[in-house]
């Protein structure tokens, strides 16, 4: 059974758009992720990206990845069982872990600065520290939650926040 993915939703918060989607799994799939963000999105500034799921995802490590959409058909086929089904010419890995382990239903936060010059801070459990990367810039990005194993049965909420 394939992942259940809402589209981004968009508003404004006290000057900020604020974008949400969430991810509901089935137990059958190794990954959680989102569709594409929307071109509201402004990839040359600063983002944060909180992700949290309603429970434990599996008993394995669960980081946080983000891929670069880089073609026209990033979407299609996105709502699958892995994300691999969708990185074929149209995304590239350009985060791998910017969250170390996203299983545990604890809220976890990095910030993507495309101006970023210091070296890349991974956001922790352990430590629950925000984390810092630069990326580089792309139109857009999924955000990817992968399972060790097939995951259980729980929403993933990405929340970016520009």
């Amino acid at each position: 059974m394939a992942l259940t993915i809402s589209s981004w939703t968009e508003k404004t918060v006290n000057g900020a758009l604020v974008l949400t989607s969430t991810s509901l799994a089935t137990t059958a799939e190794y990954d959680s992720h989102s569709l594409k963000t929307p071109d509201s999105l402004d990839t040359n500034k600063a983002w944060f990206l909180n992700v949290v799921s309603s429970g434990t995802l599996d008993g394995s490590v669960s980081p946080c990845d983000i891929w670069g959409a880089t073609g026209a058909n990033a979407d299609l086929g996105v709502v699958s069982t892995s994300i691999s089904n969708i990185v074929a010419t149209d995304c590239m890995e350009v985060g791998a872990a910017v969250i170390d382990d996203c299983k545990t239903g604890v809220s976890l936060s990095v910030i993507i600065d495309p101006n970023y010059t210091g070296a890349p801070v991974q956001t922790a459990l352990a430590t629950l520290n925000v984390g810092r990367i630069n990326l580089g810039t792309f139109g857009s990005y999924i955000i990817n939650v992968d399972g060790g194993s097939d995951i259980n049965a729980v929403t993933t909420t990405f929340t970016i926040v520009q």
